[in-house]
């Protein structure tokens, strides 16, 4: 095996990789816990509207035409009413969905490290840390962007109820 031969130049390329690193590690510790909020924010807003679409109008239009002897019935507003809670649930599932527990990153063992790395240069070490990290960096940035592709669908869903309970109450109020 040949050994590495590590120039000035190299070390701190070394150590500018290793802070670099470092700071990638720590912005999607904090994109994580960014949307591990909005995820939580998501599901309360689900729980407060679904306590409030209960209250949604659900009346039915009925148009009685005795000379024709026609009677139609248009149950619209309890279509949107159950639309609504519908896509209430599906937003209230995603987003808990997105809470579920995921392993992603790569830990060492401090005792490992003392056994490994006491005996080696620290740019060496730094180089094997990198190498874990980059890693772990790769894990963790794609449970990001699954938790963002949840936080995604919530949002989407809750909007969509959003509309639909508007819609009810615009529709109940034109039917009164």
């Amino acid at each position: 095996m040949e050994a590495i031969i590590l120039t000035e130049k190299d070390n701190s390329n070394i150590q500018l990789i290793y802070e670099y690193a470092q700071q990638v590690l720590k912005d999607l510790d904090s994109s994580q816990n960014t949307l591990n909020t909005k995820l939580g924010t998501v599901i309360g807003f689900d729980a407060i509207m679904i306590r409030f679409s209960s209250d949604l109008p659900d009346n039915s239009l009925v148009l009685n035409l005795p000379d024709t002897d026609i009677c139609l019935k248009c149950k619209m507003c309890l279509i949107l009413k159950i639309l609504t809670l519908c896509s209430l649930i599906i937003s209230l599932i995603c987003g808990l969905w997105g809470f579920k527990p995921k392993k992603g990153g790569t830990n060492i063992l401090p005792q490992k490290l003392i056994e490994k790395c006491l005996s080696i240069t620290e740019e060496r070490y730094r180089r094997s840390l990198i190498e874990v990290w980059n890693q772990s960096i790769i894990e963790l940035a794609e449970l990001r962007d699954a938790t963002a592709k949840i936080l995604n669908r919530a949002v989407l869903f809750l909007g969509f109820a959003a509309i639909i309970s508007a819609l009810d109450v615009i529709l109940a109020s034109i039917l009164k």
